[in-house]
C-alpha cells in the first residue's frame, strides 16, 4: 500500500513537471510570433506547411503586437521630433510613458474589434472569473509594449539642437594673464579684467541639455549636463570621459549673451564631430580663443554666426593684425552615423528591458470548451472551424 502511494506521489510529481516544462515550451515558442515580421514569416510557415489554424493566429498575434508597438513609438517620435521640454527626465518623461501605455491598450483593443480574429482565437461568451484576468494581463502586457515602443523610438531617433544660448562669465586679470602665458601670478585673481569667459548651452530635441567649450590649454569640451558627464578632445582626439566637474562654472557671475533656435540643425553627432575637428586648432588669445569658437558652434548650428562677440571691440583691434583662425571644416553626420551615435548614449540594460517588453507575450488560446488550448489541439480545432487545410 505505501508502495503504491508512493508511485502514485511519484506519477503526480513527474506529472507536474512535465506540465510545467511544457508550460515553459509554450511560451518560449509565442515570444518570437509576437514579434512584428519575424511573427508574420513564421505564420507564412506553418500556412505552407499545411497548418492554416495556427499560421492566421500567430498572424495575428504579430500584427497586433505591430498595433500596440507602434500607437507607443509614435508617440516617441513625436515627443522628439516637436522637441517636448522636459522629454528625458521628471514628470513629462512620466506623463509620455502612461500616454504610450494608454496608447498600447487602444491600438490592442482596435485591432481585436477590427481585424477578424482566428477561430482558435475566440473568447467565449460570458466571461469567467479567469477570462477577466487574462483580460486584465492582455492589458498589462499592451501597456508595458506601448511603453517599450516608445522608449525605443525615443532611444533610436536623431538628437537635434533645439537652443542656442551663449553664457558669458567675467575674467579676472590672473584668469587672462593664466589663459595668456600659462601661469598664475599671485595677488591678480581679485583684479578684473574687463574680459569674459563664454559657452554655449544647447538644448536637445530629447530635452536633455549639453554645454560646449574651449579652454585655455586647447582642449575642447563637450559637456552633458544632464547625465553629468564630459568628453574632452584636444589634438583631434577624444580624452577618456569624466565626470561633470560642478565647480566648473561660478553660477553666480554668469550672464547671458545670445540665444538662437535653429530651424534644422545638424544632430548632436555632427556637433561632437565639429567639437574634436575643431581641438585640431591650438588655442590662441587673439586668433583662436574661447568666443571664436561658440561664434562657430553657433554658425555651424544655425548657419549665422553671432551678431556681436563679447569682446567685440578687444578683437576687431586685434584682427587688423591677426585675423581670426578659420573654423576647421566638419561634414555633417549621415542618417547611420547618426543612428549609432544615439545608439550608444543610453546603456545596454536600458535596450535590453525594451526588448524584453518587445517578445512579451502570453498563450490566451482557448478550446472549444474555454480552458488553454495546447498547440496541436488547437490547430486541429481550426481544422473543425473551417479555417485548416
Amino acid at each position: 500500500m505505501g508502495s503504491a502511494q508512493a508511485a502514485s506521489v511519484d506519477y503526480e510529481s513527474v506529472a507536474k513537471q512535465k506540465g510545467f516544462f511544457q508550460g515553459v515550451l509554450q511560451t518560449l515558442e509565442v515570444l518570437p510570433e509576437s514579434v512584428p515580421v519575424l511573427g508574420h514569416l513564421l505564420g507564412g510557415v506553418h500556412c505552407c506547411r499545411g497548418d492554416r489554424g495556427k499560421g492566421f493566429a500567430v498572424a495575428h498575434r504579430a500584427t497586433r503586437s505591430c498595433a500596440v508597438l507602434c500607437a507607443g513609438a509614435s508617440v516617441g517620435a513625436c515627443a522628439t521630433t516637436l522637441g517636448v521640454s522636459g522629454v528625458a527626465s521628471g514628470s513629462m518623461s512620466a506623463m509620455l510613458a502612461a500616454s504610450a501605455a494608454g496608447a498600447g491598450v487602444v491600438a490592442g483593443a482596435a485591432v481585436d474589434a477590427i481585424v477578424p480574429r482566428p477561430a482558435v482565437l475566440s473568447i467565449p461568451r460570458p466571461l469567467t472569473s479567469g477570462d477577466w484576468f487574462d483580460f486584465f494581463i492582455v492589458c498589462v502586457l499592451d501597456g508595458l509594449k506601448g511603453i517599450a515602443g516608445y522608449d525605443i523610438a525615443f532611444v533610436l531617433s536623431p538628437e537635434y539642437v533645439s537652443s542656442v544660448e551663449i553664457r558669458i562669465e567675467p575674467l579676472t586679470a590672473g584668469d587672462a594673464w593664466h589663459a595668456a602665458t600659462g601661469h598664475y601670478v599671485p595677488g591678480l585673481d581679485s583684479i578684473p579684467s574687463g574680459t569674459v569667459h563664454s559657452y554655449a548651452v544647447l538644448v536637445t530635441t530629447k530635452g536633455r541639455l549639453f554645454a560646449t567649450e574651449r579652454l585655455h590649454d586647447g582642449r575642447i569640451l563637450l559637456e552633458n549636463i544632464t547625465a553629468q558627464s564630459t568628453t574632452a578632445f584636444a589634438h583631434g582626439h577624444a580624452l577618456e570621459s569624466q565626470s561633470l566637474n560642478p565647480m566648473l562654472h561660478n553660477s553666480a557671475s554668469l550672464q547671458f549673451w545670445a540665444q538662437k533656435v535653429p530651424f534644422h540643425s545638424p544632430s548632436l553627432a555632427s556637433l561632437e564631430k565639429f567639437a574634436q575637428a575643431q581641438s585640431n586648432t591650438s588655442y590662441d588669445l587673439v586668433q583662436s580663443n574661447c568666443q571664436h569658437y561658440t561664434d562657430g558652434i553657433v554658425n555651424f548650428l544655425t548657419g549665422t554666426p553671432l551678431e556681436v562677440l563679447p569682446n567685440a571691440r578687444l578683437l576687431d583691434i586685434a584682427s587688423i593684425v591677426l585675423p581670426p583662425t578659420p573654423t576647421v571644416p566638419v561634414m555633417a553626420s549621415t542618417y547611420l552615423e547618426s543612428f549609432v551615435w544615439s545608439l550608444q548614449q543610453f546603456s545596454a540594460l536600458r535596450l535590453g528591458v525594451d526588448c524584453a517588453g518587445v517578445v512579451a507575450a502570453i498563450r490566451f488560446t482557448r478550446d472549444a470548451d474555454g480552458g488553454l488550448g495546447h498547440p496541436a489541439e488547437e490547430a486541429e480545432l481550426g481544422r473543425v472551424r473551417g479555417i485548416g487545410r
